[in-house]
This record gives C-alpha cells, sequence and structure tokens, in this order.
C-alpha cells in the first residue's frame, strides 16, 4: 500500500471529487503542497524566502521548507519532487512505527 504513494506522483485529483466526496466544499482538495512548497521554490528562483503579506511557512515551520530548498536546489522545482519527498516521509513514518 505504501508503495502506491509512489506510482503516479504527478497525478491530480478530479476538481470534483472534494464535492463528489464531501471533503470539501470548495473543491480544491490539495492546495496544500502549492503552499508549503512556496517559501523553498521562491528560494531557489528569486533568490529570497520572504514575502511580505505572503504564507511564508519558512517562518513557522522552518523543516518542511529547508528540505524542499535542499531537493529543489540540487534537482529543479516540481510539485512531483515535494510530493515523492513526502511520500519518503510517509513510508518512513510507517515503517518506524
Amino acid at each position: 500500500m505504501v508503495a502506491l504513494h509512489f506510482l503516479h506522483l504527478g497525478a491530480n485529483p478530479s476538481w470534483s471529487l472534494g464535492s463528489f466526496a464531501g471533503i470539501s466544499h470548495s473543491s480544491d482538495l490539495y492546495t496544500d503542497e502549492g503552499w508549503e512548497s512556496n517559501s523553498a521554490s521562491r528560494a531557489v528562483l528569486q533568490g529570497s524566502w520572504y514575502t511580505p503579506g505572503d504564507l511564508n511557512l519558512a517562518v513557522k515551520a522552518p523543516f518542511w521548507p529547508l528540505a524542499l530548498y535542499l531537493l529543489f536546489k540540487e534537482f529543479t522545482v516540481a510539485v512531483t519532487l515535494a510530493r515523492a519527498l513526502a511520500s519518503i516521509f510517509f513510508a518512513v513514518g510507517i515503517f518506524a512505527t
């Protein structure tokens, strides 16, 4: 079951999936990946972690943006890389328990 996380990292759910399943009223089921990788991708692409007035998770919770920054700096900025790293941490968490 854990391996299924790695099969389709680039796949996105249908826009209507959230409202159909009763999960989300806004139909935006997966918006966290963009918000959580925002600081890291901005640091790689623009050279600055912080943007006034924006969600700056690097200030509140620096571990995840730092991990993504190192990954993005080494390879490229891509949502599939962010999902892969999240899946790796998921697998480690499952097997560590």
